[in-house]
């Protein structure tokens, strides 16, 4: 299994060609705080056998030149402020060779692959202001000797990389530039909604009106985030066991696969089937559940509003099985999800032209959507999750709490100093129930260093959430959770089929007793 690595660092005074810009103050909370560590960790599985040395002479030639907070330590100057600083290291020290136990098969291999990633994750780097804030651990899969040797051949390659060097979007940058497309290795990557923004002349008033629709929307949500950060967070239920440190216990990652196709039939299904009619929701006291009649556009629902729709009605499929008898009443739910500003601060015109600027660091933000909190009793129509969803996100969208995060931060550190800042991002992921992240892979298959890549699937250790991302046209989504939930999501069908459950043309009338 994994060794501790040892790096041998001179202790040298930093010199001004060694010392980088300054960490974000989210950056420096992320690196520096002993209890916010956030690590991202992206998980590709081969059908063959992997060599280290064609891993190591791909980092070392193409990937670690990429970014120069590859090749960094942490380093707090005079004044206390965290920085970046170029070090000379050796690659192979950062790479750390795992060889699974013979005769296992290609499912417990899978299995235990998932509880090395989650144990990986946990880890952390305590070491920062010695080593880069990044390794590779390659994993091989030994062949056993009982004729079924094709079963058991391959492996995986992790990349342990710590939220402090940049977000999902940043490492993405990486798998643009050091990876190859398996079709035509000279062939750029290309994206999935890949569309340019429309940019729609508007007139003074028009303007006017937006401007003060964003202010009016701003007041309740900025003050919402505050409170999420402080005092206000989400009721204890199934899902949220409110235990303290519960991000230091032992997870299960369970990746379950939507095909996009589907997606954007939901989507497509809602813009045709109801964009002209007005569809608002109401609760039929007589019935016990939730129906639509006309009143509310669905017009521009978006694949991102299907998502977190979707994902919603699992967690309330989930509650219903597990706590059946649990009214709705006075049960808080949000999920953050994230979003990427990279697009709307740096003036990118789409996602391809963003992704070959290659900008690092946090650069996202988040949204606090409510989760529809239904009781277990009712009917509910799977289509309300995702108007609902739909509905809060255009809120939250339409004003300047997106704009609005990152100066709070900066004057919550001017104020508070860097474990202020640690203190308001950890109270704000540990007072919801999950967080939503969305990372946009390419829709080719990949290869790495020449092995063609299965499949791959991401988590960011260290917070509850469900993290989908795009890749070949499918929607992976990687879920952690805790152990003792492990056999509940695994033999919990609806959780897997709730896609079908929308598309489905009587999935007006779920009765509990179908869940």
């Amino acid at each position: 299994m994994a060794t501790t690595l040892n790096l041998d660092v001179q202790e040298q005074e930093p010199t001004s060609s060694s010392l980088l810009p300054p960490l974000s103050p989210i950056s420096s909370a992320l690196a520096t705080s002993p209890f916010l560590s956030q690590t991202v960790v992206p998980v590709f599985s081969f059908e063959v056998p992997i060599h280290e040395s064609k891993v190591i002479e791909l980092l070392r030639n193409v990937i670690i030149p990429l970014n120069d907070r590859l090749t960094s330590i942490v380093h707090i100057d005079k004044k206390g402020v965290p920085r970046w600083k170029k070090i000379d290291f050796k690659v192979e020290d950062h790479v750390v060779v795992v060889t699974f136990p013979p005769n296992l098969s290609r499912q417990e291999c899978d299995l235990k692959l998932r509880d090395y990633v989650s144990k990986v994750g946990g880890e952390g780097f305590p070491h920062y202001e010695t080593k880069p804030l990044w390794e590779i651990h390659v994993v091989k899969y030994s062949n056993n000797n009982s004729g079924h040797d094709s079963l058991n051949r391959g492996g995986a390659v992790i990349f342990k990389l710590s939220h402090a060097m940049g977000d999902g979007y940043s490492f993405l940058s990486l798998v643009f530039n050091g990876f190859k497309r398996a079709d035509d290795p000279l062939l750029p990557f290309t994206v999935p909604g890949g569309a340019s923004r429309i940019n729609i002349k508007e007139g003074f008033g028009s303007k006017c009106r937006r401007t003060a629709m964003k202010g009016l929307n701003s007041v309740p949500s900025v003050g919402k985030i505050l409170m999420a950060g402080s005092c206000l967070g989400d009721d204890k239920s199934v899902v949220r066991s409110g235990r303290p440190r519960v991000e230091l216990e032992p997870i299960d990652i369970l990746s379950i696969n939507y095909p996009l196709d589907v997606i954007k039939q939901v989507k497509s299904k809602l813009q045709t089937n109801k964009a002209k009619k007005k569809v608002e929701w109401r609760k039929e006291r007589d019935k016990g559940g939730l129906a639509w009649r006309e009143g509310y556009w669905f017009r521009g629902t978006s694949v991102n509003d299907v998502i977190t729709g979707i994902i919603h009605y699992a967690i309330h499929l989930y509650k219903s099985r597990k706590a059946p008898n649990s009214g709705s009443d006075h049960k808080r739910m949000t999920t953050l999800a994230m979003l990427n500003m990279r697009m709307i601060l740096k003036g990118h015109k789409d996602i391809n032209e963003m992704l070959k600027a290659g900008i690092w660091g946090n650069h996202s933000t988040y949204l606090q959507v409510p989760i529809p909190n239904v009781s277990p009793n009712q009917n509910v129509d799977p289509l309300y999750f995702i108007f609902a969803a739909k509905k809060n996100m255009k809120r939250m969208k339409n004003s300047f709490v997106p704009q609005l995060t990152f100066p709070v931060i900066n004057t919550m550190k001017r104020f508070k100093g860097t474990k202020g800042v640690a203190d308001f991002i950890y109270s704000t992921l540990n007072s919801t129930t999950a967080m939503i992240t969305n990372v946009i892979g390419p829709n080719e298959n990949m290869t790495m260093a020449g092995y063609p890549i299965k499949d791959f699937f991401c988590i960011v250790a260290g917070t509850p959430q469900a993290q989908p991302h795009l890749h070949g046209g499918v929607l992976v989504g990687a879920v952690e959770c805790d152990d003792n939930s492990r056999e509940e999501i695994h033999r919990f069908p609806s959780f897997q089929r709730v896609h079908g459950r929308i598309l489905s043309t009587h999935c007006r009338s779920n009765s509990p007793q179908e869940r």
